[in-house]
Parts: structure tokens; sequence; C-alpha cells
């Protein structure tokens, strides 16, 4: 990593890296609704159950920028990464706008570079809040307390809270002017091999992919020739489908059968409500 972004405090505030906490059961959940009357502004949310939330400023891609960009928060603020769970950030570049850009974008192999120093002061931010909470609870000195995986150690009488349990006093805090941050030396998340945190959800299917977002009213353009009134439109011709079925052949790999169905429907009277003739589009739509 070369070079380091310096933040003022009114940055830190303005800019989107205000440390802000939800404490309602609503916040655990992990949509793309970043934002909420409760965590405004901010890209570390926890509620009063002990969910975490951490919002990702750049677009994953496949590129591994969720587990990357989390790492940096997670560092910080002392947790493991399958104690979080990662939410996009919305439209809003007042308060998501890569540092580098001056834009909310993703690209350029530049969104660890930009957000380095930011998110890491986020978390750092959003401990020091939490362990001043919790030193306020036990009557006793910040230093005199340590964070660990999401829990507050007081270190001479070993008691323990959970970032659940100090949240909402925690949010009343001032945001530090300059939160300390952990030395390469102390890093137990960056730099370390690291299991990527959006595999398991695209494993098991339930990871939701743009071509899967559906609002009132919109219609979805298929190929013509997927739709059950006009099968065997626009195939290929016949001698290049034998050689294909050939070599699939060869190659001890199952044919595949294609549906008289609209592939983007439901049933096999033809095509759905949502599913659009595309000859329409292309007849100007008539």
């Amino acid at each position: 990593m070369t070079g380091h972004l310096s933040i003022s405090r009114r940055q830190l505030i303005v800019g989107g890296l205000m440390v802000t906490f939800a404490c309602s059961a609503r916040s655990r959940a992990a949509t793309s609704e970043a934002t909420s009357p409760s965590a405004i502004g901010g890209f570390v949310r926890i509620s009063r159950e002990g969910g975490i939330s951490l919002v990702m400023p750049s677009v994953e891609m496949g590129q591994g920028i969720y587990t990357a960009e989390a790492a940096l928060l997670a560092e910080e603020l002392d947790v493991r990464l399958d104690q979080i769970v990662a939410i996009a950030a919305p439209p809003d570049a007042s308060l998501y706008a890569q540092p580098l850009f001056k834009a909310q974008m993703t690209g350029g192999s530049t969104s660890i570079r930009g957000f380095w120093t930011p998110l890491r002061q986020a978390g750092a931010a959003a401990r020091s809040m939490l362990v001043a909470a919790a030193a306020q609870a036990w009557g006793v000195h910040p230093d005199e307390c340590f964070a660990k995986e999401g829990t507050i150690v007081h270190s001479s009488t070993g008691r323990v809270l959970t970032y659940g349990e100090v949240a909402e006093s925690a949010a009343t805090l001032p945001i530090p002017e300059d939160p300390k941050l952990k030395s390469p030396g102390d890093f137990r998340i960056i730099g370390k091999s690291q299991r990527r945190i959006d595999t398991p959800t695209k494993v098991n299917g339930s990871a939701v992919y743009g071509i899967d977002v559906a609002v009132d009213g919109m219609k979805t353009i298929g190929r013509r020739n997927r739709c059950a009134e006009d099968p065997g439109r626009n195939r290929r011709p016949a001698h290049r489908r034998r050689g294909r079925s050939r070599r699939r052949t060869l190659l001890g790999r199952p044919r595949r059968r294609r549906s008289t169905e609209c592939r983007l429907g439901s049933g096999s009277e033809g095509k759905a409500d949502h599913c659009v003739d595309p000859g329409r589009g292309r007849e100007g739509g008539r």
C-alpha cells in the first residue's frame, strides 16, 4: 500500500464516515437499503442483539471487494469476518463516494487505495466509542479496557460486555477526533488469507443479483426463440447443430434440450405476463 489519505474531523462526519448504531431489529437485516433513520451516513451498525452490519461503499462484481473492505472495518472494530453481515450502500455520493474518484463508482483497482484509511478510521472510531461506553458502565478508565471479537473486556476484573449491550450508549458519545489505528504488526485480518464472505450465499442460492430484482410493473425481454409461440426462429443451421452435438458426444457432455417455453415465463401456456416479445421492440413496439 502506497500513501495514506489525510482526513479531518469534518470530513469524517460530513463525508459519511460517521459511525452510527442501529438499535432496532430491522437494522440486522441484510438488505440493499443501507441507510435508515437510525443509521444515516454510517459504515457500522450494531443492534442491541449484537448483530453487526457493515456498509460496503464499493460494488461487488466478483473481484472480492466486499471481503477486502469488510476486512478493513472488521480489523479496526475487533470483530471476525464471520461475525458481520455486509450490506450494499445505496446510491448516495455524498456519503459513499470513492475518495479518489470523488464519485460513487467502482473500478480501476482503486477501491482499497481509496478506502484504506477512511474505512479503518470508521472501524477504529466505533471501537473507541464502544470501549468508552463500557468503561462508563463499569466506572473505570477506558485504558483499563480492551476490545476483543465483539466484546469489551475489563483487564483487571475480567468483566465482559458485548458490543450490542453498549451500542446504544456508545452512539451518544462524541466521535473521536483522531481514532488510533492499529499498527501492521497487530493485524489479525488484514494481510492474512480469509474466506470470501460472499461465497456461502452464492453457493446456496440465496445471493441477490441485479437480475433477481423485480419491481411492480417491470417488463423483461427474452429471446424470441425461447418462447413457445416461435421455438424455431433464429436457430443455428442444421449442419452447425449436428456438428455441435457431435462435439458434445465426443467430449462426453450431456446433450442439452432446448425448451419450448419462455425461459423467463412460468407455465407451459407460453409467455408469462412479465415476458415481453422482443419482436415488438424490433418492429417499433407494435
